[in-house]
């Protein structure tokens, strides 16, 4: 892999269903990017991992997408479908 990514989402309770959701389409957005997959594809091996996890706390992190290798368009998108 060219790089390990970890996207952590803040779903604590000082965040609202409207700013969960912006944090969750600005991700989504980013991956669907023609510039974000062409520099991923730029890198040595033209792929990374990634991983999405939810955190609050100590005690109610969560792993909502387990590491996922994203390379091509395809790929982004089944991450995204998760």
């Amino acid at each position: 892999m060219d790089a390990a990514l970890v996207i952590a989402i803040d779903v604590s309770g000082s965040v609202d269903t409207s700013e969960a959701y912006l944090q969750r389409k600005g991700v989504a957005d980013a991956f669907l990017s023609k510039e974000i997959l062409q520099t991923i594809q730029a890198g040595a091996l033209g792929r990374i991992a990634v991983i999405s996890i939810d955190f609050s706390s100590r005690f109610y992190n969560k792993v909502i997408i387990p590491w996922r290798v994203i390379g091509d368009q395809k790929s982004a998108a089944d991450f995204l479908r998760r």
